[in-house]
């Protein structure tokens, strides 16, 4: 399509018919025929880079702004001033991918927790079904098993819809995607038609954005005032936001509630659950409308995901997928990245890695890993800077309650001094009386005390950045895993028991 024809349909009129080969936020990403959209974020200026994306040929620039200077020498150009550069460049990517969406089975996980881990079970148990996945997320995007990087967890619209048109092109059946009240706030998802949503849970978090719960409930709920007819809203009936999240719904909306506990007019409960500690195995009954039942196991343990497990399952059961092939894909999930992630190099003690970032999803954590019944609980975790500082010190009172030692350290501080970050922490320690612990702001170092702290049968959990492979100091990002750090010092201490073996 060239771009008179194209800006037609929006009531522009531009005599250049030139191809439109692309449309891209980023100024680098641009190719000879693109459109480059501009906007100012909340950490760059868009406006900054359109000089490089009409160097590197850009036909059109849409901004809602005016240039502040004329680049006299380029002219073979197009310029467009709108009143709302998101809710234009959504519409116009969407027309100009033809509606991918439309082609997709695509489905909307929302809530503060477990939104990663639900669309890996959701891959896993569509995978078994003999469907090609995809997945839109914080860890990565998937177009089945190639894997890309991403920056946000629910991406720019423009590049959500290029990604959905690419799922569209590599013939992805259904697609998973990780929608955050940020994208649904700013509109990122118009246009993204669901064929269902889950709700996982609502806990404080977000508040530097969203002011309060009321708004960021709000915005959560428009993924599900979103849904169209004979859809299906999957909601967690254990969390207290339920109910209001379920009012209103339209009425050709089928509503599935699901519990890790039986309770009256819920369609999906787990019952029976049992932990192997010794195998590291989870066993439970699924039962569907008081009738059906599956017997399960799984290796992601704790009952928050016994919940993430139900709302993928509630899901997949609406949608029609065999009981024997959801089990199957339960059963063939051994983690997800930095979700619970046991780190087994051998050593006489449990090491787990966890992306929990909010007093709720630490607490859950911790409670998992008092549930294993083993000796000490040794945690390290931070808080990221630059973020809703109410969550520090209910952060540090969890893992006061649960811990027997914690280590305080940084996060991603980013562009707030880290040792203001660890005394916010460290007034929950002493609101809750709490002495057993230590601010080391190096968490190289903190992750290296604390499993040299380990002795057999104790835990150490490192939570906080998960899966994340970079921390943000200042305005650098520089590649630290908690991963791997911990991998390298459990290594370094068993090669040290070996050589005092040998002596």
């Amino acid at each position: 399509m060239n771009l008179k024809k194209l800006l037609r349909e929006f009531g522009i009129y531009t005599d250049i018919q030139e191809k439109v080969t692309g449309i891209s936020v980023d100024s680098r990403k641009v190719k000879p025929g693109y459109i480059f959209v501009t906007y100012k974020g909340y950490h760059f200026d868009g406006y900054n880079f359109i000089d490089d994306a009409i160097k590197n040929g850009a036909i059109c620039i849409i901004t809602d702004r005016g240039f502040r200077k004329k680049v006299s020498e380029i002219t073979k150009y197009e310029k467009i001033i709108v009143d709302n550069i998101y809710e234009f460049s959504t519409k116009l990517a969407i027309f100009y991918f033809n509606y991918p969406a439309r082609h997709l089975n695509l489905i909307g996980v929302t809530g503060t927790n477990g939104k990663t881990t639900t669309t890996y079970i959701l891959e896993s148990i569509y995978k078994k079904a003999g469907q090609k996945t995809g997945i839109i997320g914080t860890i990565q995007n998937k177009i089945g098993d190639e894997i890309f990087q991403t920056q946000n967890t629910t991406p720019f619209p423009i590049d959500l819809q290029c990604t959905l048109n690419e799922m569209v092109k590599k013939k992805v059946d259904s697609v998973f995607m990780e929608v955050s009240s940020h994208a649904i706030s700013l509109e990122r998802i118009k246009g993204c038609e669901y064929k269902g949503a889950i709700f996982t849970n609502l806990t404080e978090d977000h508040l530097d954005f969203h002011i309060n719960m009321k708004n960021y409930f709000l915005a959560k709920k428009k993924l599900f005032d979103s849904l169209q007819d004979d859809t299906v809203a999957v909601i967690n009936a254990d969390d207290k936001y339920y109910k209001k999240m379920i009012n209103d719904i339209k009425p050709k909306i089928e509503i599935i509630k699901y519990s890790v506990k039986k309770k009256i007019d819920i369609e999906l409960y787990a019952q029976n659950i049992k932990f192997d500690k010794k195998n590291l195995i989870m066993t439970f009954d699924i039962v569907f409308e008081n009738k059906e039942v599956l017997k399960v196991q799984s290796f992601l343990l704790g009952k928050h995901n016994i919940s993430n497990i139900l709302g993928a399952v509630g899901l997949a059961y609406f949608q029609k997928i065999p009981l024997g092939i959801i089990k199957e894909g339960i059963e063939a999930i051994k983690n997800v990245s930095g979700r619970l992630e046991f780190i087994r190099e051998g050593q006489d003690f449990a090491c787990v890695v966890d992306y929990a970032h909010t007093d709720d999803a630490l607490n859950r954590i911790l409670k998992t890993c008092k549930s294993l019944k083993m000796n000490r609980i040794i945690t390290v975790f931070g808080c990221g800077g630059n973020r809703d500082r109410k969550k520090r010190p209910l952060m540090a009172k969890k893992a006061a309650q649960y811990s027997d030692f914690v280590f305080i350290t940084n996060d991603n501080p980013r562009e707030e001094e880290p040792k203001n970050i660890a005394l916010d922490i460290e007034i929950g320690m002493k609101q809750a009386n709490y002495i057993d612990y230590k601010i080391i702001l190096d968490r190289e170092l903190a992750i290296k005390e604390a499993i040299s702290m380990a002795n057999k049968n104790d835990i150490v959990l490192i939570a906080g950045k998960g899966h994340e492979d970079y921390q943000i100091i200042g305005n650098e990002k520089i590649h630290f895993s908690d991963k791997e750090e911990a991998i390298k010092n459990i290594k370094y201490i068993q090669n040290e028991k070996k050589e005092k073996e040998l002596f």
